[in-house]
């Protein structure tokens, strides 16, 4: 099975114990906003990286020094960017743990059979996480993106690609990660945000844990024997 397969079982798993429903067409269309403005901040990398200093790098690879020349030229595109995407996804994420706990309590009502009285969904509680998830996520993403672009440009220097192939290469991998690595991270973000309001409201209910049953043979993934 490949990382992607795999990932993508992973996230199944997680979407399948939230009762607040992560494929309700509200839910995908939050997702697919938040997907669209990943889009944009990979798409502002790409056209701000600075292609010109790459020969640079080229003329003086040594295999060790790439990963620290190549921090020297994101960490300051990643700076102008980041907290404007940080906002974007607190927002975002917010407003998907509110609208979450909405449907966990409209749950609670009508599956669960548990009174609930309700005054409106946590706000300010939906905003801090999100604040603070966000925050979290964000330093996240740039680490990866300084490890793949550093990979891509060592690569390059080592297939011998040349200052035209290399910038090819980094525009396709900032492409590659507009396309892919938004929809997966808007993907699990969103079910986490869901989760996250999930758990907040069972609590709220009295709801002290919960559990499911698995076949138990050799198909059963690691984290639901977990």
């Amino acid at each position: 099975m490949t990382v992607i397969a795999e990932l993508d079982k992973t996230i199944s798993l997680l979407e399948a114990q939230i009762p607040a429903n992560p494929n309700s067409p509200a839910n995908l269309r939050k997702r697919g906003r938040l997907e669209k403005e990943l889009n944009k901040y990979f798409d502002k990398l790409e056209k701000a990286f600075p292609y010109s200093k790459l020969s640079s790098i080229y003329n003086r690879y040594v295999k060790e020094s790439v990963g620290s020349d190549s921090d020297k030229i994101l960490d300051p595109i990643l700076a102008t960017f980041d907290d404007t995407l940080q906002a974007d996804i607190a927002g975002q994420l917010a407003e998907t743990h509110i609208s979450g706990t909405a449907e966990m309590v409209d749950w609670g009502k009508t599956k669960a059979g548990i009174p609930i009285a309700y005054e409106g969904p946590p706000i300010q509680g939906a905003i801090d996480w999100a604040g603070k998830h966000s925050a979290t996520l964000v330093t996240q993403m740039d680490g990866e993106t300084k490890k793949r672009l550093a990979h891509t440009i060592s690569q390059g220097i080592e297939n011998k690609r040349g200052i035209p192939g290399l910038s090819r290469d980094i525009r396709n991998t900032f492409s590659d990660m507009s396309r892919h690595r938004s929809e997966l991270i808007a993907r699990t973000e969103t079910a986490s945000a869901l989760s996250q309001a999930s758990l907040g409201a069972m609590e709220d209910m009295g709801i002290e844990g919960k559990e499911w049953v698995t076949a138990g043979d050799d198909r059963v993934s690691d984290e639901c024997e977990g």
